[in-house]
């Protein structure tokens, strides 16, 4: 249950958005409280020291709601203060969150229950967050008690441990729980000495090396449980470990006694003496033979959804290419009629030469159609390497543009020289972008013919990652369509199957990117494809 609101003050200098927010809320049945209204932040401030209120609402009006609400959390820092912002700005709100306030909701998407609902909220995680900050104080004193509980008994049994034969048989106890928990664990775990030779292997391990733990414990790590081409690696990396160094995970195959390999990925932790020196090392590992098949699995399923993607749009494009064929075609016929009546007549050689350089060209126009056809199709393997983005763009364009003539759409770009590569497979890459190109196109369909450009924009990010953009003056799309947009089997489309924008979306982040939307209606769209710089090591 929520804890009641029974007086809430709002701050607003606007009287129609007071009154306008006050019936929101009265109209809300589940919201019985006192509503009160101030127009002046001082005034405001004063009511807070002379009353108490449930919940505060702040109009952000000219920016001036971050310094206010500073001032609000020194005063009353246990009041939930829900802030209404003018429009939907995402570094405002976080910048107001940041300041204290419980929630920041954009005027625009105001209503009855979605104000009382927030209020609500801000309440209830406030007293959650008083909760919170009253029991870590009480557990930090229990723990401060309790260590000096500990501290007192850990003295006075130190005290009372002064025979040999005690220690010893702590030590044992000690020695067979360590045992235990070793051999309980599912991971891998192995402990090494400084020559890199196996000192204990616990149960895991022995089980799925398939080797007796005899035959494991006095071995070196790297000859027993490594191929030969991984040896040196491991070798090396374990090694490093040893002396201190930071040694990411690695993932090696691990031979089984049955003669298959596992995929094991290893980490390792150091153990020091009391003087700080290397002692042991202690790793562990995980299989992930089973999470390595499933991911090739997945990207076996998303390069075979991509390359049957591929084929559809093509059939859909298949008129354009047609049309886009059958152009240099006929200029080459129309110049061999010429050429050859020019023979018959003894024509001169310069026009004869003029028609066969003619024809040269349109063979050629006709094969670069061809070529880029045949390099988007015909490919089923993922092939990730550095790619020019300009020059991943300009093959997309040499599609693009086809149907963008046929539907009267201007195509413009803006490809700096400078920018970076990335490192990605390239046919999948120009999928996404000649979807977002194509889908761009059918959604200017509803605009004036004058109105319709598609740009293709590409730019470096600040934050490591290119971004191309694929922006269309379209109607644009409201808020709850973008919320399903990359949803599977969702589509507009009369004929969609809606998996499109789903399998861009995959795409990019089988390449450690991501596919971004933004749109307003009657403003058109911007998709922004988002991969990660190709930084040679």
């Amino acid at each position: 249950m929520f804890a009641p609101l029974e007086r809430i003050l709002l701050v607003e200098s606007d009287p129609h958005d007071a009154r306008l927010v006050g019936l929101m809320l009265a109209g809300d049945k589940s919201l019985r409280a006192e509503i009160e209204h101030e127009s002046d932040f001082e005034r405001a401030l004063q009511r807070l020291r002379e009353a108490d209120y449930d919940a505060l609402l702040l109009a952000d009006r000219a920016g001036e709601a971050l310094h206010f609400l500073h001032r609000v959390m020194e005063w009353a820092p246990h009041l939930p203060v829900v802030v209404l912002s003018e429009d939907d700005d995402p570094e405002r709100a976080m910048e107001l969150v940041h300041g204290g306030a419980q929630d920041v909701i954009a005027k625009t998407h105001l209503s009855g229950p979605i104000l009382a609902r927030v209020l609500r909220y801000a309440k209830e995680r406030k007293r959650t967050e008083e909760m919170l900050r009253t029991s870590q104080l009480v557990l930090e004193a229990r723990i401060e008690d309790r260590t000096r509980h500990l501290t007192e008994l850990n003295a006075r049994l130190q005290a009372e441990i002064h025979q040999r034969e005690a220690v010893e048989r702590a030590l044992r106890r000690e020695t067979a729980f360590v045992a235990t928990v070793l051999d309980t664990v599912a991971a891998l775990v192995m402990v090494l000495d400084r020559s890199g030779r196996i000192r204990e292997a616990n149960r895991a391990l022995v089980r799925l090396s398939g080797q007796p733990r005899e035959a494991l414990v006095g071995q070196v790590a790297w000859d027993l449980l490594a191929p030969p081409q991984w040896r040196e690696t491991l070798r090396q990396a374990l090694e490093d470990a040893f002396v201190g160094r930071a040694v990411p995970p690695m993932e090696v195959p691990l031979p089984t006694r049955a003669g298959e390999e596992r995929l094991v990925r290893w980490e390792s932790a150091l153990v020091r003496d009391e003087a700080g020196q290397a002692d042991y090392l202690v790793v562990c590992g995980g299989d992930i033979t089973e999470q390595q098949r499933l991911k090739e699995r997945e990207r076996r399923r998303l390069l075979e959804l991509a390359q049957a993607s591929r084929l559809s749009t093509m059939g859909e494009m298949a008129a354009e290419i047609a049309h886009e064929l059958n152009q240099p075609l006929s200029a080459i016929g129309n110049y061999a009629r010429a050429g050859r009546m020019l023979l018959d007549r003894g024509g001169d050689r310069e026009r004869l030469a003029h028609a066969l350089d003619e024809i040269a060209a349109q063979a050629q126009r006709a094969g670069e159609v061809i070529r880029r056809l045949r390099q988007f199709v015909g490919k089923a393997e993922l092939a990730r390497a550095p790619v020019s983005v300009n020059e991943l763009v300009a093959d997309v364009i040499g599609l693009i543009e086809i149907e963008a003539r046929w539907n009267h759409v201007r195509l413009e770009q803006d490809l700096p020289d400078d920018l970076p590569r990335i490192f990605a497979d390239r046919i999948l890459v120009e999928q996404v972008i000649l979807n977002l190109a194509r889908n761009a196109i059918e959604a200017m369909t509803e605009v004036p013919e004058d109105r319709r450009r598609l740009t293709l924009r590409a730019y470096a990010g600040q934050d490591g990652f290119v971004c191309i953009e694929v922006r269309d003056t379209g109607p644009g799309m409201a808020p709850e369509r973008i919320k399903q947009i990359f949803d599977r089997f969702f589509t507009t489309k009369q004929k969609g199957m809606g998996i499109g924008l789903a399998i861009c979306r995959s795409i990019a982040e089988s390449h450690d990117g991501r596919l971004e939307v933004s749109s307003r209606p009657g403003e058109g769209a911007v998709f922004r494809l988002l991969l990660p710089e190709w930084r040679d090591a």
